[in-house]
């Protein structure tokens, strides 16, 4: 479900008044935004099956040693993503594109697109853990209202009444992304 709103979300840096460098822009921040979401990708499926297997066998103390674990891998990844991303901006924005105006639309997002990060690795791996608690109708249900109640408007409202562009747009997931988190906790 989540995913399918970042398909909204690119294509509203595709409306009017946004411009080719926009999309472009938004495509590539997406593209990093996935990168950065593999290795929690990794450690909420195996926090997923550590957290059922261990609640499964009765053993709730592992279940919450594991959950912790994965949790603090989960910080920890996602401090070094920010920092990665934050200090390499200039050489990851030379990687995907050479024009400057796309690199433009990308540095009104960037720093937003830094907290995305905190927050997407973060849920990601809580998801995984709620998911091992066979409790993923309410990670679905969280996950819908949270990104097309909550964020994909706050995206409009941000990118087109407030004319935010593309930082507008990515306050959206941000919100989303962080409010899925505060959920699961």
């Amino acid at each position: 479900m989540g995913w399918w709103a970042f398909d909204v979300f690119t294509q509203l840096a595709a409306q009017p008044p946004s411009t080719s460098s926009d999309t472009a822009a938004q495509t590539i921040l997406r593209n990093i935004g996935l990168y950065t979401y593999m290795i929690p990708v990794g450690l909420a499926s195996a926090s997923n099956f550590f957290t059922g297997k261990y609640i499964g066998r009765g053993q709730v103390e592992n279940a919450k040693k594991m959950a912790n674990m994965c949790m603090t891998c989960a910080v920890i990844w996602s401090c070094f993503t920010i920092a990665l991303v934050s200090f390499g901006q200039e050489g990851i924005m030379d990687f995907y594109t050479k024009q400057e105006t796309v690199k433009d639309s990308m540095r009104s997002a960037w720093y937003v697109l830094l907290i995305f990060i905190l927050f997407d690795c973060l849920q990601g791996v809580a998801a995984g853990l709620i998911s091992g608690l066979n409790l993923l109708s309410k990670v679905k249900h969280v996950t819908i209202v949270d990104y097309w109640v909550v964020g994909i408007p706050i995206s409009i409202y941000m990118m087109f009444t407030l004319k935010m562009g593309l930082e507008g747009l990515w306050y959206g997931p941000t919100v989303a992304c962080a409010l899925n988190f505060l959920f699961y906790q």
